[in-house]
């Protein structure tokens, strides 16, 4: 039997979707940016991004076999189509693998039945955005921003705390006073510099209490199956992270050489040394510095430009937030009831963030700032990528998380 392979991203398929010689997977993502109207930007600019590889090395594979793995891909991307994408490479950018499904001729006409889901009744606002306030999908307790604020806060605000230990700034600040950790020379905050070892206890922290967040943030998380559960934490997690790096390096920094890493944790890229020290106990100390280095330009070469951007209100922050809960989704493997209420969701704190900037901050002209939150959106949908090969890497190569079972049920397994 003739091997039949996805033209989009070359995994192996035995029927075609939509026509065309596409894997179940490409052919969702393309029904689902057809759906939403969706459409991106390539982040080289170029439209003929080279994917990032998927690292096989979470499949527990020695490092003479991953390469041989990798010089095979690259024998049969030799005889593919230019644009292909091999089975052991991620989706990095969505504009160019939507461009190859247009390219094949793809086509996704939306069934009749699906357009008369639509309510007539639908008030809609100044915008013409559609309403999204029904029960079945976002309650009308409060906005949705107002409700990513308050869960927000109290991950971090002693004031809320059940225990002294439970929420997240508390619990950073007892680990950061039990392990002596070096205080920085800042104006106005109590932060610490961090090494390796405190980056993972950092991380295993903000998981945990983040998981919490999204669920006195979201009624809709709660309803979730199991596995789209799984699948929305894991993406909305590595956004998190990067949101954060980006909006409390602004605030505490700017454009400075030194970067928030936690709530008040942070590392000064010039001083490369300290990142891994005698107190991390593990092998091959300059290896997993290279690593890190790696990792962080990766991650500087998204944030940079922000910095620049005019700074963010706190409410733009938890509008960003909300975001990263619903948005950039697109081609994760969750039910197209889930889709259509995170599309819901997107619309309405758009919706909100346009009330917030006529009647609060005054903007007759907001396009500018609205388009800046678009870009950090999108590059927090990166870092999801960058963030998911980092923990592999760190697992893998230097079994940094063997024992590690949050980390392990979270985002590995």
């Amino acid at each position: 039997m003739e091997e039949r392979i996805c033209l989009v991203c070359s995994v192996p398929i035995t029927v075609s979707h939509l026509g065309v010689d596409v894997c179940r997977a490409c052919a969702a993502f393309f029904k689902r940016t057809t759906i939403a109207g969706r459409s991106f930007t390539c982040i080289q600019k170029e439209g003929k991004c080279t994917y990032r590889r998927r690292d096989v090395l979470s499949r527990g594979l020695p490092v003479g076999e991953i390469r041989q793995k990798n010089e095979q891909v690259d024998n049969k991307r030799s005889l593919s189509a230019s644009y292909i994408v091999s089975h052991y490479e991620e989706f990095m950018c969505k504009s160019c693998r939507l461009d190859r499904c247009l390219e094949l001729g793809m086509v996704y006409v939306e069934p009749t039945k699906r357009r008369r889901r639509v309510r007539k009744e639908v008030v809609e606002d100044d915008d013409n955005l559609p309403s999204v306030s029904s029960p079945r999908t976002i309650p009308t307790r409060d906005s949705l921003i107002e409700r990513m604020a308050e869960a927000y806060i109290k991950c971090f605000t002693i004031l809320h705390i059940r225990s002294c230990c439970d929420r997240r700034l508390v619990r950073e600040r007892e680990y950061a006073e039990l392990n002596d950790l070096q205080m920085m020379d800042h104006p106005s905050e109590k932060l610490y510099i961090i090494h390796f070892t405190v980056l993972r206890e950092m991380t295993q922290i903000a998981a945990s209490e983040s998981m919490q967040m999204l669920k006195e943030a979201f009624d809709e998380y709660e309803s979730l199956s199991t596995s789209d559960k799984a699948t929305v934490f894991k993406s909305f997690f590595g956004k998190l992270r990067f949101l954060e790096i980006f909006y409390y390096s602004s605030l505490y920094f700017g454009e400075d050489s030194n970067y928030m890493v936690s709530l008040i944790t942070c590392l000064n890229t010039g001083n490369v040394e300290d990142w891994v020290t005698v107190k991390d106990e593990v092998e091959r100390k300059d290896e997993l510095r290279a690593s890190l280095k790696g990792f962080a330009d990766e991650y500087l070469f998204l944030v940079e430009p922000m910095l620049r951007m005019d700074k963010l209100t706190e409410r733009e922050f938890h509008a960003l937030l909300v975001l990263a809960f619903c948005d950039n989704v697109i081609d994760l493997p969750l039910s197209d009831e889930t889709f259509d209420n995170f599309e819901r969701i997107r619309l309405k704190v758009l919706a909100e963030l346009r009330e917030y900037y006529r009647h609060e901050m005054r903007l007759d002209d907001f396009s500018n700032r609205l388009g800046n939150l678009m870009i950090i959106a999108q590059g927090a949908g990166e870092a999801v990528m960058l963030w998911s090969k980092e923990l592999r890497i760190y697992d893998t190569l230097f079994d940094l998380y063997e024992n590690d079972q949050l980390i392990r049920d979270t985002f590995l397994n």
